[in-house]
């Protein structure tokens, strides 16, 4: 089974990916009003960023294309992912739950290069492979993901907007809203910009704490006329606390890809 489009989950990803950042900033910073500025202060702390927590929790319901015959969706309420993220070595130690397979819960362990998964269908053992998973940053060179977000924001269609400041655990946060109807997401698409559905529309909203500034929360809520609609709420805490992220030991692993799809 295949989503029939993920094209607009990109662009969430982009931005969600570009803003996991920490700041070395100091009290007293002067007070940011550009939203474009909030966005890439929060980027540049990049290079400050050791590790963090993350949670993302999933809701909506996704239309899907059957071995090409269509019909047949997914609720997705309950989906999550959490864990933690050592930006610095590259590890990554998170849990996923997807109710909507077959219950799917598991454990993902990524470590020098390797991932290791192990799921409540697939048993016990961790099954071992060599293409380790992707963070969302590449820890040996920041300087890419910021001129990525420049470019970015630079495009005629993105236009942030800085709403009002909120309270964020006890602090004060900046928000910064990004909206982008169909039209819009046609002309970011590369290279087939016909399949997004016109009346398709994706609203990111950021909560980034002003002192120092990182981000607190990300909230995508994403609609994709017939194909269906979704939120994504990504939480990021416990910045530069240190984690400990190993491989699991050898007698916890066992053969194949670890996922049952």
């Amino acid at each position: 089974m295949s989503v029939a489009s993920s094209r607009p989950l990109r662009l969430a990803s982009l931005l969600a990916a570009a803003i996991l950042a920490a700041s070395a900033c100091g009290p007293g910073a002067p007070a940011l009003s550009d939203p474009k500025e909030i966005l890439t202060k929060a980027v540049e702390a990049l290079q400050a960023a050791k590790t963090v927590h993350l949670a993302v929790a999933v809701d909506g319901q996704f239309v899907l294309d059957i071995l090409g015959t269509g019909g047949g969706s997914m609720a997705l309420a309950g989906t999550s992912l959490e864990g933690d993220l050592d930006i610095e070595a590259g590890k990554a130690k998170l849990t996923f739950a997807v109710p909507a397979l077959l219950g799917l819960t598991g454990e993902l362990i990524s470590v020098d290069g390797a991932s290791y998964v192990k799921t409540n269908i697939t048993g016990e053992l961790y099954q071992k492979s060599e293409a380790g998973a992707a963070l969302p940053i590449d820890p040996t060179n920041p300087d890419a993901l910021l001129n990525e977000l420049n470019t970015w924001l630079e495009k005629p269609e993105i236009a942030p907007r800085k709403l009002d400041d909120v309270d964020c655990g006890g602090k004060k946060c900046y928000q910064v809203s990004i909206e982008l109807n169909g039209a819009e997401l046609a002309a970011l698409s590369s290279p087939d910009p016909a399949s997004f559905d016109p009346n398709s529309l994706i609203t990111l909203t950021f909560k980034v704490e002003k002192d120092p500034v990182r981000l607190v929360e990300l909230a995508a809520s994403i609609s994709m006329g017939e194909q269906g609609s979704l939120t994504i709420v990504l939480t990021l805490s416990d910045w530069d606390q240190g984690v400990t992220i190993e491989a699991p030991p050898d007698d916890q692993i066992g053969e194949g890809s670890g996922l049952p799809f």
